[in-house]
């Protein structure tokens, strides 16, 4: 990119490449954008309504999740960013309910009065028909893990509706961690375990699910692994060495949490 007279070609003006040229351009380079829709932004695309004026989201709503402050700042030269605060109910046999499934709503679910334990072993007598150890797609993980009821009610439209897939057709294994730690106010937390001194991106993506499906809930993802560091993996995720749980002075940690 010596040569500031070069001329470069970005096919696609969606988020990607809206910022890649935009980009190239603040830096002297000349562009020229091919975009095949009839508008920019890609799946970002806003509109006003004409009849009431009120900005549209075409294809979605979408929230920026970000701690650094170049991306703030370059965003902001655009648009104007609004505090947003995304809560997911899901709609059961006419009942609205707390999303993910957390123990209000096996409460309100079951009508029964129940605490950790009890719900644990509840779930476990509607699970246990359909135990297995090599469960083939999400469908079969999902009814070995929360049995007939939940599954039907909570899960088997959300994927369907989320994203046009029947759950027979996903791989069960992508979709789990370890272990989900969930506050009273919804906050969440994730942690995976693996065996290995050089963890890779397939080893996320469990984590990477339940970051992007619950965006403003999610806290923070860790991996637990066998090296010796504490290495970010994306956003909110992190890698820490599994030995820092005995031998603290070994991970650092950062002070806002």
């Amino acid at each position: 990119m010596k040569e500031k007279n070069s001329i470069f070609m970005v096919v696609g003006a969606g988020l990607t490449g809206a910022v890649i040229a935009r980009s190239l351009a603040d830096g002297g380079y000349r562009c020229v954008v091919i975009e095949k829709s009839d508008h920019v932004a890609g799946n970002c695309h806003t509109m006003r309504d004409l009849a009431t004026g009120i900005l549209m989201h075409c294809y979605g709503p979408h929230t920026l999740h970000s701690d650094n402050n170049e991306v703030w700042d370059f965003v902001s030269r655009f648009a104007e960013i609004r505090p947003y605060v995304h809560r997911k109910q899901a709609w059961v046999n006419n009942v609205l309910y707390p999303f993910p499934v957390n123990l209000t709503a096996l409460k309100m679910f079951f009508g029964k009065q129940l605490d950790e334990a009890r719900a644990a072993e509840l779930l476990a007598g509607k699970a246990r028909p359909y135990a297995t150890r090599r469960p083939r797609n999400f469908e079969e993980a999902a009814l070995a893990a929360v049995g007939p009821e939940i599954y039907r009610g909570f899960y088997r439209g959300y994927t369907k509706k989320q994203w046009g897939r029947d759950p027979a057709t996903l791989p069960w294994k992508d979709l789990g961690v370890d272990i989900v730690i969930e506050s009273t106010d919804g906050r969440v937390v994730a942690i995976e375990v693996k065996a290995t001194a050089s963890p890779d991106r397939r080893d996320f993506r469990g984590l990477e699910f339940i970051r992007d499906n619950y965006p403003d809930r999610f806290v923070r993802g860790v991996l637990l692994y066998t090296g010796e560091q504490t290495l970010p993996f994306g956003d909110r995720i992190w890698a820490m060495p599994i030995d820092g749980l005995w031998r603290w002075g070994a991970v650092p940690m950062d002070p806002s949490g």
